[in-house]
Order: structure tokens, then sequence, then C-alpha cells
């Protein structure tokens, strides 16, 4: 029987479908007959995502260096440009290597993912970093790209003493950190003896849908930053409160005092530069978010923090307590 006119447009429509796959595929399919880009890591290697703010990628490369610290299988660990602008420029003893870019290009498939076509070697292999931390896995001969911002503190405080070498600050931006605690601070501490200098960073703005959905809580307030500020007053000597915030205008309605500076920066550059300065306080006072925890990680004093301001406290804030770091619950609300 001879095909019919309905069969043969059903073959011709399968067969163009079927030509297209094939060029799609032949022209994302990893190309093994190039020659492995010049410092470019081959096969297996780790990396990060690098999403979110400051505080965020600081927690994703204390989290990523320490994972392949003590595991073989994350090595070797790879940071992503974006990673490396963000950090680069204020420490200087990172010691994770930056991914070029060109490799970027040669290991991505921007249209694919890699979980639903598993096939295509040329995309990283994409999980959970704490899924990978309890079961590990993923294929031996694909690079591995690990989600989620985490921010496993538990984990790589244990390394405090080899991580904090690596967070040294360049020379410039400490220089410029300390100069301008000296301009904001001067008033005060003019007279002997010396001020203590409590760091005080205020998270506002977008987080409070952030405290929703991780806390089922509210943005602490005016009333739990007083009574931290008046814990600090009562515990040190000659206190003098350095504050940062994205959110400038609502801490000068709020926190005014002769011992109260704010000294918060805004526009480019402004999360490091306030970064840098709360790491040179001997304590601090934190709300919300990473950004505060680890500026006050940096700082190495000791830390007073919410509790009671949702479901439960802050991960970090628990995290600090198990690790023994000298962290204070004081009430939100």
């Amino acid at each position: 029987m001879w095909p019919t006119w309905r069969h043969i447009r059903y073959t011709v429509v399968c067969l163009t479908i079927m030509g297209v796959c094939l060029v799609l595929w032949t022209s994302t399919a990893p190309d093994h007959s190039r020659p492995p880009e010049p410092g470019c890591p081959q096969g297996r290697f780790v990396t990060i995502n690098a999403g979110g703010r400051l505080g965020n990628k600081l927690c994703q490369y204390c989290s990523l260096w320490a994972l392949q610290r003590d595991s073989a299988a994350a090595r070797p660990a790879w940071i992503l440009p974006e990673m490396e602008r963000s950090l680069g420029s204020l420490f200087t003893g990172l010691q994770l290597p930056t991914l070029p870019a060109r490799c970027l290009e040669r290991h991505q498939v921007p249209w694919y993912d890699p979980i639903l076509h598993p096939w295509s070697s040329a995309a990283f292999w994409q999980v959970s970093y704490f899924q990978y931390v309890k079961t590990g896995g993923g294929p031996p001969h694909r690079p591995l790209l690990l989600l989620n911002n985490p921010c496993d503190m538990k984990h790589f405080d244990q390394h405090r003493t080899e991580l904090l070498e690596q967070l040294r600050l360049r020379p410039e931006v400490r220089d410029e950190a300390q100069r301008r605690l000296r301009l904001h601070t001067d008033v005060q501490c003019r007279r002997p003896p010396g001020c203590t200098f409590i760091g005080v960073h205020v998270r506002r703005t977008d987080y409070a849908k952030q405290v929703h959905l991780m806390y089922d809580g509210t943005l602490v307030g005016e009333a739990y930053l007083m009574r931290a500020l008046q814990l600090c007053r009562s515990r040190y000597r000659r206190p003098v409160f350095v504050v940062c915030s994205d959110n400038l205008a609502w801490v000068r309605q709020r926190l005014r005092g002769p011992d109260i500076v704010i000294a918060g920066s805004s526009g480019d550059g402004s999360a490091g530069r306030d970064m840098a300065l709360l790491a040179q306080c001997n304590h601090t006072v934190v709300t919300h978010g990473t950004y505060g925890y680890m500026s006050a990680y940096l700082a190495q004093g000791d830390v007073l923090a919410p509790t009671g301001f949702g479901r439960r406290d802050a991960f970090l804030a628990e995290a600090m307590t198990k690790r023994g770091l000298n962290i204070t619950a004081v009430q939100a609300f």
C-alpha cells in the first residue's frame, strides 16, 4: 500500500524536528576535539553560586573553603568571578582560585537544566550545598555547582584562625576604615581614657519580607536597639556606637544621643566600606541578615543579637551560641 500524503507530511515533520534537535545539540554539546583552555580546570571541580549581596557572598566563600578543606571530594574548588570581584576588593588573603570567565563559557549551556538533562556534560551538575554536605555525589567527571546561600558557621568556625587570616582587609581598605572611625568619634574620644567602639548594624528595607518567610517574624525596631545599647552602656567603658544601615534615614530619626554616631555610607561600594568600618569596632550589635553577623565575626568581639522576633532565633545566632562565641540574646519586643 502506497503511503498517503498524511503519512508523508508526518514523516517530513518528524525528520525536520529531529534535524533541528541534532543541530541544536551539536551546537551546544561539548567539543571534545577542542584543546583544553589554558588555566581552566578539567574534569570534575567544585564551585558555589555567588548570589545575594556581600554578606551572602562572604558566607558562601567561608562555607566552600571549609568544605574543600575537610573533604577531598570537594577539591579542587574554585570561586566564580562575581564572588572574587566582591571579596577580592576587600580581602587580601583569599586562598580559593577564581574560575576565569572563559572557562565558564566552556562549561555552561545556558538554556539546558543539567538536572533535567544530565546527559549534557557541558553543563554544571547542580546540587544543594546542604544536600551535598549530607550525601555527596554527582557525576565523577562533571563540574559541580553548589546552590543556595549557605552560611555554614558551625562548620567553618572550626577553622576560625585559618579563615580570619584569609579575611584580612586590604591595607588601603583598613586604613580608610580607621580614618572614618577616627573622624566620626573624634569628639567623643578625644580625651582619655579610650572609648569602646560598638558597631551597630541595622538591616531594614527589603528584609522585612525575608524575616517573615524565614522566621515567620517581624523586623526588630527601636525598642530592641535601645535595650541593646543600654546593655552596652552598663557593660563597657565609655562606649561609642558606630551605626551603619541600609536605611540611614530611619536610624537618624530613632537613634540619637551624645554617644551615637551615624557613620554609614551610601552609593557604590558602601557595603564594603561599612563592613570594614564595623570590623574595626570592639563589639557588635546586630539585627538581621548575614551582613551584620559576618561583620561581627570579623570584629571578633562580643555580639548582641535579637531573640523573640519570630518562631525561632536567627540560625546564625544559634550557630554562634553552639560554637561558644560570646553572644548575648536581647529581647526583640
